[in-house]
C-alpha cells in the first residue's frame, strides 16, 4: 500500500515541487516573505501522514471482503467460522501497529519526495531524475522502516506473530 502511494502521490509531489523549483516559484515565494517549507511542503507532509492510514483501512476492508467472498464458496466455511477465525487472530496491537506503521510510511514518502523535489537541479531532465530517485529512496525507506517497525512490534507484543 505504501509503495503504491509512493509511486502515485510521491511522484506527483516530487514533480510538482521540482517544477516549481526550476521555474523559480519557490524563490518567488521566499521573496514575498513566506517560507516555502511551511506554505508548500508542510501541507503535503501532513496529507500523506493522514491519507496513508486511510488508504490502509480501505485496503484492509477490501481484502477482508474478498477473503470472505472466497472463503465461503471455496472452502465451504460459514460466516460465523470466518468471523471466529478472524477474531481469534486479530488483536489491538496488530491494528494500532498497522496504523502507526502506515503513518510512518506516509511521512517517509513525504520527506523523501519533498526533499528531492525541493533540491532539483538541471532543468526538466533534473526533475525526471529527482522523481526517479525519490521513488527508489522512498521504497528503500519503506522497506527499512517496515523491517525495523515489525521487529520492534514483535519484540514488544510477541502474541502478534502467532496464529491460533
Amino acid at each position: 500500500n505504501g509503495m503504491v502511494i509512493a509511486g502515485v502521490a510521491g511522484t506527483a509531489i516530487c514533480a510538482d515541487l521540482g517544477a516549481r523549483k526550476i521555474r523559480q516559484e519557490l524563490d518567488a515565494i521566499s521573496v514575498l516573505g513566506l517560507d516555502p517549507v511551511r506554505e508548500i511542503v508542510t501541507p503535503r507532509f501532513l496529507a500523506l501522514g493522514v491519507m496513508t492510514p486511510l488508504m490502509l483501512a480501505l485496503a484492509i476492508l477490501i481484502s477482508l471482503f474478498g477473503e470472505w467472498c472466497c472463503d465461503i464458496p471455496i472452502w465451504g466455511s460459514t460466516t460465523g467460522g470466518f468471523l471466529a477465525t478472524f477474531s481469534s487472530n486479530f488483536s489491538l496491537p496488530d491494528f494500532f501497529g498497522a496504523v502507526l506503521r502506515a503513518i510512518g510510511v506516509g511521512f517517509i514518502i513525504a520527506i523523501t519526495c519533498c526533499y528531492k523535489g525541493m533540491n532539483v537541479k538541471g532543468g526538466p531532465q533534473g526533475v525526471g531524475r529527482a522523481v526517479n530517485q525519490a521513488v527508489v529512496l522512498a521504497f528503500a525507506g519503506i522497506w527499512a522502516f517496515s523491517t525495523l517497525f515489525t521487529s520492534v512490534l514483535l519484540a514488544a507484543y510477541p502474541e502478534t506473530g502467532n496464529l491460533h
